[in-house]
């Protein structure tokens, strides 16, 4: 049975699992198939995700709380990292990996009242609420389906 997971874009933090070589990117990527040949490739997107952000972060004057990895504003992200980002993003999906472009999820709902003090599951239930628009929560959830789909994804054991 397939099963994609939804991470926060704050995921390409380097988080401490276990031990200093187990991290949680690397347990993400393990768990979900990806081969063990492709790891150091996608740590080092992520390394160099995790640096910019984090610059540009300490640029601006911005905390972690209430940074980029929480709202990632692509207008002000460069153009290295508009192209970075969505690379990463998209080798990922293949695996079931789905991480938010834009932060968090409820940037997505902004259209719909109080989100900020809604728990999750809550907003999920008022997806039906927003108006799709391009790339937003509806292309997102249909890129999962799409992965679902598929017979011949990748991520799965076979």
């Amino acid at each position: 049975m397939p099963a994609a997971a939804i991470y926060d874009f704050d995921v390409v933090k380097h988080k401490e699992v276990e031990t200093e070589e187990r991290t949680l990117w690397r347990a993400i990527l393990s768990s979900s198939n990806v081969e063990s040949f492709k790891f150091d490739c996608l740590e080092k997107d992520r390394q160099y995700i995790e640096s910019e952000i984090r610059k540009l972060n300490k640029k601006k004057g911005r905390n972690e709380e209430k940074g980029y990895f929480k709202k990632l504003a692509s207008d002000e992200i460069g153009e290295e990292l508009s192209k970075r980002i969505p690379k990463l993003l998209n080798e990922l999906k293949g695996y079931g990996i789905f991480i938010v472009p834009i932060g968090e999820v409820e940037h997505w709902l902004r259209e719909v009242p109080d989100t900020h003090e809604e728990v999750l599951i809550n907003l999920l239930n008022k997806i039906d609420k927003t108006t799709p628009t391009g790339f937003d929560i509806w292309k997102f959830i249909d890129d999962i389906n799409i992965w679902i789909s598929n017979p011949n994804r990748k991520g799965m054991f076979r």
